[in-house]
């Protein structure tokens, strides 16, 4: 019993009450019922410790979540963006190459002319 004493101690405020729960049949009734209210009221206090940390959690998660969703729409606007440029290059360039065609088959006309 002893291993089992001080496996638990040190865990957290209200150690000696933890690991006072394996011996409370050898109690007094009156100092079982203080034991197990200490217990409850450890419990309790933890409960209330955990749920402000899911809580804060929880708000951290969505601020994440927020912030993943601003910069993704962002990056969606951005990459649309430079798709609409991208397109508008390439028919650009088409545009270029086919006006130097013409300006070359113009030249070869021209040149065949003159000889």
């Amino acid at each position: 019993m002893q291993a089992a004493y001080g496996q638990a101690q040190g865990w957290r405020r209200g150690e000696d009450l933890i690991d006072a729960l394996p011996y409370i049949d050898g109690l007094t009734p009156e100092f079982k019922q203080q034991t197990w209210r200490a217990q409850n009221q450890l419990n309790e206090a933890t409960l209330k410790q955990v749920e402000v940390e899911a809580a804060a959690l929880a708000k951290a998660k969505n601020d994440l979540n927020q912030a993943r969703k601003l910069a993704q729409t962002l990056a969606g606007q951005e990459l649309s963006r430079a798709h609409t440029e991208y397109y508008s290059l390439v028919r650009k360039n088409f545009e270029i190459e086919r006006a130097c065609q013409v300006l070359e088959e113009q030249h070869v006309n021209h040149f065949n002319c003159l000889n």
